[in-house]
């Protein structure tokens, strides 16, 4: 049984990242009314006739996320019959499930001209990311369960603990901006890397202020995450999760820097835009994580 459930659980992470990186391919090409005002049907089909590349790519996002949809309900409902007693794995479980079903109603809202667009797209992505997150969390979970009968814990201090959540926080704000940067046209706003429009500081108006903010946070959270990495190594370098997980969330975030940059040198090529999207995935679902980690109690305290 928990050899079938890593499988699903891997799958079911492969899956939903595999629609983060389809959503963005979709906002890359523009492709996002190629099943035109309906929704779940493409153009009142269940396959359409004579489709465009448009059609092609949203139809295959769809696809994709409906594929995601399914392996994380199993995933995530099995989860929850078999570690019920486990109240943080009952708690991401039920997150997974709940921001699945959140993100799939602003893909429809999107889809269906329902709200402000370029509000509800950023939404969508940022609830589809926290919904990757918990899935992969769960994986985590099955695994460590798998050899152990206890979550591991660490000796965090409150100050970490309250830094990482600031992080966290900070982050998800970091991305939701990003992915409004990208649904309200401004990916382009700035020429040029690091300048912005050859000056370091542009006229901060409409497009540009859009984009030159999200420059500004993004870089930033490459310092926080530096000095993470700097505390992770000084103060608890015998805890083999917070320093792992602090290197790989630094490389990850320099990783996410520069495909940024590659993206506007090269008017938003697809592969940099997807690898934006791959990063700053797999970046969060770490961060996630250690999140929970660094504030979880004794053992004891695991169970229901």
């Amino acid at each position: 049984m928990q050899r079938s459930l890593k499988v699903l659980g891997i799958l079911a992470t492969f899956w939903i990242l595999l629609a983060l990186i389809a959503g963005a391919l979709v906002t890359k090409t523009g492709s996002g009314e190629g099943c035109g005002a309906n929704w779940p049907l493409c153009y009142g089909q269940l396959i359409p006739d004579n489709p465009t590349i448009e059609t092609v790519i949203e139809y295959t996002h769809r696809l994709v996320t409906g594929i995601a949809g399914i392996l994380v309900l199993a995933f995530s409902v099995i989860c929850l019959i078999l570690y019920r007693k486990y109240k943080e794995v009952v708690w991401v479980a039920i997150s997974s499930l709940f921001f699945l079903l959140l993100q799939s109603a602003l893909g429809a809202f999107a889809v269906l001209g329902i709200g402000r667009q370029s509000a509800v797209l950023a939404l969508h992505f940022g609830f589809s990311l926290m919904s990757y997150a918990s899935v992969f969390l769960l994986l985590i979970y099955v695994y460590q369960l798998s050899k152990n009968r206890q979550l591991p814990t660490s000796k965090a201090t409150p100050r970490l603990k309250l830094a990482i959540l600031g992080l966290f926080v900070y982050t998800y704000i970091v991305v939701y901006f990003g992915a409004f940067v990208r649904h309200t046209g401004s990916a382009l706003a700035c020429e040029g890397w690091p300048l912005c429009n050859g000056q370091l500081i542009p006229e901060l108006q409409g497009q540009v202020l859009v984009h030159f903010i999200h420059r500004t946070v993004a870089f930033i959270i490459l310092i926080l995450f530096a000095w993470l990495l700097y505390v992770a190594f000084k103060h608890y370098r015998d805890d083999k999760i917070i320093v792992s997980f602090s290197l790989i969330i630094f490389v990850l975030a320099i990783l996410q820097a520069i495909s940024g940059a590659v993206m506007v040198l090269n008017d938003l090529h697809i592969i940099p835009s997807m690898l934006h999207a791959f990063f700053i995935s797999i970046l969060f679902g770490l961060l996630f994580y250690l999140l929970l980690y660094v504030n979880r109690k004794s053992p004891s305290n695991h169970l229901l």
